[in-house]
């Protein structure tokens, strides 16, 4: 009976230090989590700004067979829902476009793609801002293109 009064006596919680060792080993922990959760998150957001300009590389193509050019700088991402009205017009252009939504996504961050044509049509590069929203970011926030 004694050992049993003198164990109850002798274990009377943690102390101080303890708690505290516990307390910043936790939070050394959640800073390191937190850090690989945000990379996981960015690179999500950079993966599915690739993924969606791969969707408009497919739809460009679709309108280049139907119209014989890439849509111009001016006519931009918006000829793939509407017929373009400037030149060069697209007689072959079908009725429901060429984006069944009928309304052109924005990248992961909220802002809308940019589309350049260049060689009087011939080629073309779509650009997402990244996470900063502006032009020639670096790390997670550097410009995404569709030809690189």
């Amino acid at each position: 009976m004694k050992s049993v009064k003198n164990l109850v006596r002798s274990s009377r919680g943690f102390s101080l230090v303890e708690v505290m060792i516990v307390i910043a080993l936790i939070a050394v922990a959640g800073t390191f989590v937190t850090g690989q959760l945000y990379n996981r998150m960015n690179e999500g957001y950079q993966t599915t700004a690739k993924t969606q300009m791969n969707g408009f590389k497919q739809m460009l193509e679709d309108y280049r067979r139907y119209c014989g050019i890439y849509p111009t700088s001016g006519q931009g991402l918006e000829a793939l829902i509407a017929k373009p009205t400037a030149a060069p017009e697209c007689p072959n252009y079908p009725a429901a476009g060429f984006l069944a939504e009928g309304k052109l996504p924005t990248d992961p961050w909220g802002t809308a793609y940019q589309y350049e044509s260049a060689d009087e049509g011939k080629s073309y590069v779509i650009t997402s801002l990244g996470g900063d929203r502006r032009e020639n970011g670096e790390g997670f926030d550097r410009d995404i293109k569709s030809n690189e």
